[in-house]
This record gives C-alpha cells, sequence and structure tokens, in this order.
C-alpha cells in the first residue's frame, strides 16, 4: 500500500479515537446525571469539539453517508438555555459524534470495498464491448468511458478522463482516466505484438513512479492482442505494490 494511503488510514484511526474520547466523556456525564438542572450546561462546549472533528473529518469521508455539523454562530448562549434545552443540544451532540465514528470506521474499508467492485466490474464485464480488436489506445479509452456511461458512471463526479495534468521530473503527465472518490487512476494499454510489450511495461514503470506522487492507486488495463503467455508473471512485479492493480484483457 502507498504511504499517502497508509498515512490516511492513520488519521482516520486518529480521528476515530478522538471521536471515542469524546463519546466517553460525554456518556459519562450522561450516566451521572439525575435531574436536568445545569448537568448539561456543557453541550455547548462538546458542540465545538464535535464541530472541530467533524469538519476534520471531511477530508476523508468519500462516500454519501451524511453526518451531522452545526453552525456554531445560531446556536444559543448556554446562559439563555433551558436545562431542558441544554439536555437536548448535549444528547444530539452525542448521537451525531455516534453516527460520525460509525461513518469514519466504515470508511477504512470503503475504499477498498469500491476499489474492488469498480475492478471486478471491468475484469468481469468490459471486454465483452468489443466485437472486433482495437486499433489502438484511444479506442479501447473511448471503449472504456462509454462502459462507466453504460454502468451509470456521471463524468465529472465518478470518473473524468484526461484532466488532473501535472509535472514530474520535467515530464507532463495526464492520466487516462480518474476516479477522485477513490483516489484512483487508470491507464490503458494496447499490446499489439512482441515489441510493443517490452515499450508498455516500460511505460508502466515510469507511470507508477509519476502518479503515486498524486494518486493513491494505479489500475492498468492492458488489452493483449496476443503477446503475453503467462500473466501472472506480467502482473508480478507491478502489482508487487498493492496500490497497483494489473487487469488483462485478452483477445
Amino acid at each position: 500500500m502507498a504511504k499517502q494511503a497508509m498515512d490516511e488510514r492513520r488519521s482516520i484511526k486518529l480521528l476515530i479515537s478522538k471521536v471515542k474520547s469524546l463519546i466517553s466523556t460525554m456518556e459519562t456525564i450522561m450516566n451521572n446525571s439525575g435531574e436536568i438542572g445545569f448537568n448539561y450546561s456543557s453541550c455547548n462546549t462538546f458542540l465545538s469539539m464535535y464541530q472541530e472533528l467533524a469538519t476534520e473529518s471531511k477530508q476523508f469521508i468519500t462516500s454519501s453517508a451524511s453526518y451531522h455539523t452545526y453552525d456554531i454562530g445560531k446556536v444559543k448562549n448556554v446562559f439563555d438555555m433551558t436545562g431542558i434545552e441544554q439536555k437536548i443540544l448535549f444528547e444530539s451532540v452525542f448521537c451525531s459524534a455516534k453516527m460520525l465514528q460509525n461513518i469514519l470506521e466504515n470508511q477504512i474499508d470503503y475504499n477498498d470495498d469500491e476499489r474492488l467492485n469498480l475492478y471486478n466490474l471491468i475484469s468481469t464485464r468490459f471486454r465483452s464491448v468489443f466485437r472486433v480488436p482495437p486499433a489502438n489506445e484511444k479506442e479501447v479509452q473511448d471503449k472504456l468511458e462509454d462502459f462507466f456511461i453504460a454502468n451509470s458512471f456521471d463524468k465529472g463526479i465518478d470518473y473524468d478522463r484526461e484532466t488532473g495534468k501535472f509535472d514530474f521530473s520535467g515530464r507532463e503527465y495526464i492520466p487516462d482516466f480518474i476516479v477522485p472518490k477513490l483516489k484512483l487512476c487508470i491507464e490503458v494499454k494496447l499490446i499489439k505484438d512482441k515489441s510493443r510489450k517490452s515499450k508498455v511495461i516500460e511505460e508502466i514503470n515510469s507511470d507508477i513512479t509519476a502518479y503515486h506522487k498524486k494518486y493513491n492507486h494505479i489500475l492498468f488495463i492492458v488489452y493483449d492482442l496476443g503477446t503475453i503467455r503467462d500473466e501472472i508473471e506480467f502482473k508480478r512485479d507491478i502489482e508487487a505494490n498493492e496500490s497497483n492493480s494489473v487487469i488483462i484483457l485478452k483477445q
């Protein structure tokens, strides 16, 4: 797994730990509260703490899951609240924190599951869209975009094509496709003959070095017109890094 992906998982786990600590402290207050009185007068303090964690979490949550946020400027001063209002707000923040914890915990596995689903979709169904062998890589790219659209992917949201240009070691790189929410780029390769096979391997190695500066994961879709005899051997070195995946489509 790429260092960036590992760092992100570490950050999410740290956030989960912070949210759990917040929940635990609030739970203690709730369990020790008898009559309403002013036992929940810390509601605004906990609201501010929760809102900070929710804001920090936003960069890591790529699923469609929703969680509660508060406009602190619109919340009444605690001294202007009744005891019941304080209790209601306190319990609202507590429930929001529990929801955020669940979302963050699911998020650790969410991207892995979604990538696997995408890879399985491409590896099992994409080959069937070709009635005749592709003439060039652009034709494979066009077919892949058609495939995305046919499977209800929205351009600019679920995927994008030939965007995200960046420079690396004095050379300009533009991914064939990107899937922003999965921090994934997709490169399409076409191997027509043995000489092209060696060139493709060189290109892949170059792409890996460059693209991992910006993307956590790279998927190489290799359309082979009969040159690759040992798929396991072809993939081995590329997939030695778990952030790289190869799908070989055979003619």
